[in-house]
């Protein structure tokens, strides 16, 4: 399932997600009660469900196996986007993508290496993500929670993904010095 990069997009070519809306950190464990949640696709988190400060919240939740295709591969997790998120494999936490608490602080997701994970091959895991955004008519278009953006809200990743964290940041400067040469020329 790995593209060119080794990397999955879980929120998109993953089904299975469950959603509730809110904050409860106990959600994050393996064996709660569900009855609450809805089955849902994770590229449908909305402004909609903003509350009147304009905070959208809440916790996705998804239980995976790994199969021997994974063998040997050391597995991370990546995200896009501004919205802030904790990550929890089996109920421990084990990422912060920006700040979910207070303050808020969303994550810049330019430049960012991956945060291993550790899951064992031919068991079940849980993935709890808690995620926090505020959203304005304001933030650039590139990073709305629009479906096509939350296509890559979350990246299952394998070593070749930093490469490509690295060129993109070697890319950067490049240009950047480049911009800045023919400006002081000018």
């Amino acid at each position: 399932m790995f593209d060119e990069h080794q990397e999955i997009s879980m929120s998109s070519l993953v089904d299975g997600w469950m959603f509730r809306k809110g904050n409860d950190s106990t959600w994050a464990q393996p064996n709660i009660d569900l009855k609450d949640w809805s089955k849902t696709d994770m590229t449908e988190f909305s402004p909609i469900a903003a509350d009147s400060k304009g905070r959208i919240e809440g916790w996705y939740r998804i239980k995976i196996l790994l199969d021997s295709s994974f063998l040997g591969i050391p597995l991370s997790i990546n995200r896009q986007l501004s919205a802030a998120s904790d990550i929890y494999p089996d109920g421990k936490k084990v990422a912060s993508f920006g700040n979910t608490g207070i303050p808020y602080q969303p994550y810049n997701p330019n430049f960012q290496n991956v945060n291993s994970i550790s899951m064992t091959l031919g068991e079940n895991h849980l993935l709890a993500i808690y995620i926090v955004a505020y959203e304005a008519s304001l933030t650039p278009r590139e990073m709305r929670l629009t479906p096509n953006n939350l296509k890559a809200f979350l990246l299952l990743t394998g070593p070749l993904s930093n490469g490509k964290v690295e060129n993109k940041t070697r890319s950067t400067h490049l240009i950047a010095s480049l911009c800045v040469s023919v400006y002081s020329v000018c």
